[in-house]
């Protein structure tokens, strides 16, 4: 990139040199736009501004100062997906409300009868699909557990897990979901121990996870990695190995192409978006969880005897630590 932009720069300050350094328009066009080549076209007044006064300074023009008067027009398409996951959720959080038009617009895709919006995210699915989730892969492995849970948004599943766990952890990026957990769980009579942890975001990008080693029976990530990328759900699984207890488990959950709801859903979407799904599939979810020292012990199977969206949609996993 910064070769081209040095090329492209010579080619300006060429032209610059043979029309000699005359005023510029007052609004930083005019002869700059004839001097600067097409890939400098659409910025905005100030920026070309700024080039015009680069270009026409005393200073030896080079690269960096080209970057640095660029700087104001330049659109950073590779933000961490951690970084883009708290703004969303910070936001979502804020504007949360069961009688939001957001709220509504979102649970009238359900079918009707088939929700009540008590938390946030009751709006994703139909009750019944969320129940047999925690019925069939997470209730059953919390009971008297420590139990961690990754991404726990804005809490429907650590009320329910509050009720049965010996002990809960909750960790997100979001400080507004936290919050709204805290709230939803703070609300359960008889609910366990329970903290909760905003995790940071490093300079790299990544989350940084409190010391926790070898500290939980059972790890629960479900409806998470959807909005991460692969390298970022990648860092999520080491740490998910990481915090188990010798044999302990985890519950994980992916989006895929692999299933005939996942399809559907990839196909609608145009790019790859936190707001919308990262598809992962089973394939690259079994490499990773080889690599990171993960066992699966059950995976799920979409099928016609089943309208949980969960299963038909996605690819449910449970995965064991070593002994």
């Amino acid at each position: 990139l910064l070769y081209g932009v040095g090329i492209s720069f010579a080619m300006a300050e060429g032209s610059v040199a043979e029309q000699g350094r005359g005023p510029a328009a007052p609004d930083g066009r005019g002869q700059l736009d004839a001097r600067l080549p097409p890939c400098f076209a659409g910025l905005t007044s100030p920026s070309l501004s700024a080039i015009s006064s680069f270009l026409q300074s005393d200073i030896q023009p080079n690269v960096s100062g080209l970057v640095d008067a660029l700087a104001p027009a330049m659109v950073y398409t590779d933000t961490p997906n951690a970084v883009t996951n708290r703004k969303l959720w910070d936001a979502y959080a804020a504007a949360w409300d069961p009688d939001a038009d957001f709220v509504k617009k979102m649970s009238s895709n359900l079918p009707r009868g088939s929700t009540s919006i008590n938390h946030v995210g009751d709006e994703w699915s139909d009750v019944s699909s969320f129940q047999e989730v925690l019925r069939d892969w997470i209730l059953p492995n919390a009971s008297n557990a420590v139990v961690a849970e990754i991404g726990s948004g804005g809490g429907r599943v650590a009320v329910a897990l509050s009720r049965v766990a010996q002990r809960i952890e909750c960790f997100d990026v979001s400080q507004g979901m936290l919050s709204r957990a805290s709230e939803a769980v703070g609300s359960v009579d008889c609910a366990c121990t329970a903290a909760f942890h905003k995790l940071e975001i490093d300079s790299s990008g990544r989350t940084t996870f409190p010391s926790c080693e070898s500290e939980f029976d059972f790890v629960v990530v479900f409806d998470v990695l959807v909005h991460m990328d692969l390298h970022s759900s990648w860092h999520t699984l080491q740490q998910v190995r990481r915090m188990l207890k010798p044999g302990g488990r985890a519950f994980l959950s992916v989006a895929s192409i692999e299933t005939p709801l996942g399809w559907d859903r990839f196909a609608k979407q145009s790019h790859f978006s936190v707001g919308g799904f990262y598809f992962m599939g089973k394939q690259n979810l079994a490499a990773m969880l080889e690599r990171a020292g993960l066992k699966a012990v059950v995976w799920s199977s979409p099928s016609d005897d089943t309208d949980n969206i969960y299963v038909n949609r996605d690819v449910l996993v449970l995965v064991e630590a070593p002994s």
